[in-house]
């Protein structure tokens, strides 16, 4: 859906109702301003959203009870704090978008510190997703690349453990930005709106001695492993990332971690292709 309003026509004229323009990250001019909330473009996309969702569970023809969301880059951002606001929807998948920015070690994470602490208090409560994922008791999947320029990994890791509903996670060393995994979205979303077999369910990273490992919970056989680490400190886009196969016995991945590794977590992939990550942990 478009949240700006531009019509489908060349060079995507506005129309006559569109609302405010997306501006400043996350209002930060608008806040600053003092401007009302109904002046704020992300006050307006969230809203649309909603009714976007009414609107579609109005038709008699659209199943109201398999209706998901979907949003890339700020897209995803959307997701994570409609989520949050409409508990109707049935599963939520972002592709790279999150919350927990304020925290994180990238410009939008800038654009919250330089507010002022009752302006930085405000943003936070209406626009930081992290302020609406504890409302969220469904299933989500997050898509993301560990170097992501806007979207830092600690703060999709962080939002995945915000939700008391179950969160997948699905990160790829060399992924582009905002880009969909070919098979994975379409397996999760079948999981939840036709009973479709689910996505390997990650358990929690375990020491033993010098060797790291996970356990996954897969209904399909598990074709293999790897470790995806990066030796590397500093903000988290201009890190180094590493893969090297893992050990994979029964569902169980483990590895030695290389010396000098900062951070790192595991995928797991099936006979098909499909592919499901673990919690990352930073040492």
């Amino acid at each position: 859906m478009d949240l700006e309003g531009h019509l489908p026509k060349k060079g995507r004229p506005r129309h006559a109702w569109s609302g405010p323009k997306r501006g400043s990250n996350f209002e930060e001019t608008p806040i600053n301003e003092g401007k009302p909330v109904d002046q704020h473009w992300f006050y307006h996309a969230i809203g649309g959203v909603v009714r976007t969702n009414s609107l579609l569970r109005s038709f008699p023809e659209v199943d109201a009870d398999r209706i998901g969301i979907e949003g890339y880059s700020w897209g995803g951002v959307l997701t994570s704090v409609s989520v949050g606001v409409d508990s109707r929807f049935k599963f939520g998948i972002t592709h790279t978008g999150c919350g927990f920015l304020h925290e994180g070690d990238s410009y939008l994470g800038d654009s919250f510190r330089r507010r002022s602490p009752d302006k930085l208090k405000k943003s936070l409560a209406l626009y930081e997703a992290s302020s609406y994922l504890p409302n969220v008791t469904f299933p989500m999947l997050r898509t993301s690349s560990p170097t992501d320029v806007h979207f830092p990994l600690a703060c999709e890791q962080k939002s995945a453990l915000a939700t008391s509903g179950t969160t997948f996670l699905w990160i790829k060393v060399g992924w582009g930005h905002a880009s969909r995994p070919k098979k994975e979205p379409f397996v999760f979303a079948d999981s939840v709106v036709k009973g479709g077999q689910a996505l390997p369910t990650r358990g929690e990273l375990v020491q033993e001695g010098e060797t790291w490992s996970v356990t996954f919970t897969s209904p399909f056989p598990l074709k293999q492993a790897e470790l995806c680490y990066t030796t590397d400190a500093g903000l988290s886009k201009d890190r180094n990332w590493q893969t090297v196969p893992a050990q994979l016995v029964s569902g169980k991945a483990s590895a030695e971690l290389p010396a000098g590794t900062t951070v790192f977590f595991f995928n797991v992939t099936d006979s098909n292709g499909r592919m499901s990550s673990s919690l990352s942990r930073e040492l």
